[in-house]
């Protein structure tokens, strides 16, 4: 603790002297423990390409591949997270394969003729404090669902992998995913990676300040729930994910093609 606390005072020492430069790069460079990578994680269609709420091991292997290569560690952002059952077992699960599990998204309701809030979820846990290493860390969303063309998806093209899910995490899409990691967004257009949805070029810092744009822009009509534990259905069937309907603990994954 009195490390860090010498750390800070160091900081702020150099500002106050007009070090602002060299300040700003150290304070957006990730401390030990602070991830240089982030995966934001959908489970069904990714890990999960049954009806049985059954992880498997192959997609599980693609994702430990991508974090060792790159460093990443992972955020949820599944709605696995919504219900206390699932949510631990993808926990155990993702320790079991050796893949760091940092957090999850924030649990956010739809807005307007039902808009589901995945990539308002995702740009509220990038503007979230700490901010400064999240300003620069590298970024990617495996999710099935076509999250670009809900409302703000189009702040994640470039970094939005999209899987399938039949066949989930395949080696060429962890491969996508590992390139938009450790490179950057790719151009879109023929030839771009992912087929086009690895699209638009930017830092780090600029695609955060275009998620906070997003989410400065929803305003009024954007709800946090009051508790993790309260927040949104949880979304464990057909029938929750597209009437609301909050199922039980233990509640079995949506039958195949059903994508949350």
């Amino acid at each position: 603790m009195a490390c860090m606390h010498g750390s800070h005072d160091s900081l702020t020492s150099k500002i106050r002297s007009g070090a602002h430069e060299r300040v700003a790069s150290e304070a957006s460079s990730p401390r030990a423990g602070e991830p240089r990578a982030v995966v934001f994680l959908d489970v069904d269609g990714v890990l999960c390409c049954n009806s049985e709420a059954r992880l498997e091991a192959a997609p599980l292997r693609q994702l430990r591949r991508i974090c060792d290569t790159t460093g990443a560690q992972v955020v949820l952002s599944s709605d696995w997270r919504r219900n206390a059952t699932l949510s631990r077992r993808i926990a155990a699960s993702l320790e079991e394969t050796g893949v760091g599990l940092i957090g999850e998204t924030p649990q956010m309701e739809a807005v307007g003729h039902g808009q589901r809030a995945r990539p308002r979820e995702i740009a509220h846990w990038l503007s979230w404090p700490p901010r400064s290493w999240k300003e620069s860390v590298s970024w990617v969303v495996l999710d099935d669902r076509d999250l670009l063309a809900e409302e703000g998806g189009v702040f994640l093209r470039g970094r939005h992998v999209r899987t399938f899910f039949r066949t989930g995490l395949t080696a060429e899409l962890a491969d996508r995913a590992i390139a938009t990691l450790l490179h950057g967004p790719a151009e879109s257009g023929p030839g771009s990676r992912n087929g086009g949805a690895v699209g638009t070029t930017g830092s780090p810092r600029r695609s955060v300040a275009s998620l906070q744009s997003l989410l400065r822009r929803s305003g009024s009509r954007r709800r946090l729930s009051s508790s993790a534990s309260e927040a949104g259905p949880s979304q464990s069937g057909a029938a929750a994910a597209e009437q609301g309907a909050v199922p039980q603990q233990g509640t079995r994954a949506p039958p195949g093609g059903e994508r949350r």
